[in-house]
């Protein structure tokens, strides 16, 4: 079940249900939070470097755009349940796959790999906020899951239209690097989008 998280500021209560009961919660220092959003930062990193090596495994030639992209999904799913300040893992993750990824074809500039994979980790960084932005606007507090209606809306915000950011930006770095030809651009552009959309209902939910 998704939920959008509540925009408390750090050391502030909360209400917690126990029982049919509320009660308050006891804030949380804020230098606790300060304290743990790295390693959250880290680990959504990892997550995400490692899920898409599985993605990758799909991937078309140059390897950048596959069928079924996880960290799509992964990625969204940080940003709704954890917030926005989540970004710089995303950002990290898939900064550090696309540099890997393209350091590995044959005679790539490293400069240039660079470059493009700063292009790749900013579209896929927009992506989940653009489409949990889009999502929460929708549907508001409302669990997306919860109602055919809001199902749709969830499928066609967060994932029809949020997974052409990501999508559009890519292969444009991608063919501006010139890692892919003019002529590949479309069919690139169709299955990085096809696999960011599956990779969204598939892994999101979860």
């Amino acid at each position: 079940m998704i939920r959008f998280p509540a925009s408390e500021p750090p050391g502030s209560a909360a209400m917690v249900e126990s029982h049919g009961v509320a009660h308050v919660a006891e804030p949380r220092p804020a230098w606790l939070e300060a304290a743990r959003r790295p390693g959250v930062v880290l680990l959504l990193a990892l997550i995400y470097f490692l899920s898409g090596k599985i993605g990758l495994l799909m991937a078309i030639p140059p390897g950048l755009a596959t069928p079924v992209w996880p960290p799509s999904g992964i990625a969204l799913a940080s940003i709704v349940l954890l917030g926005t300040r989540t970004w710089p893992g995303i950002w990290i993750g898939a900064f550090l796959l696309n540099t890997t990824q393209l350091l590995a074809i044959e005679g790539a500039e490293v400069s240039r790999a660079l470059l493009v994979a700063v292009g790749i980790a900013t579209g896929s960084t927009l992506q989940p906020l653009l489409g949990a932005r889009l999502l929460e606007r929708a549907v508001a507090a409302r669990d997306p899951l919860a109602r055919t209606s809001d199902v749709l809306r969830f499928v066609g915000l967060a994932g029809v239209a949020g997974c052409m950011t990501s999508a559009s930006i890519g292969v444009t770095s991608v063919w501006l690097g010139g890692f892919a030809s003019q002529a590949e651009l479309a069919a690139n552009w169709l299955t990085w989008w096809l696999g960011d959309l599956a990779g969204v209902p598939l892994l999101t939910p979860l």
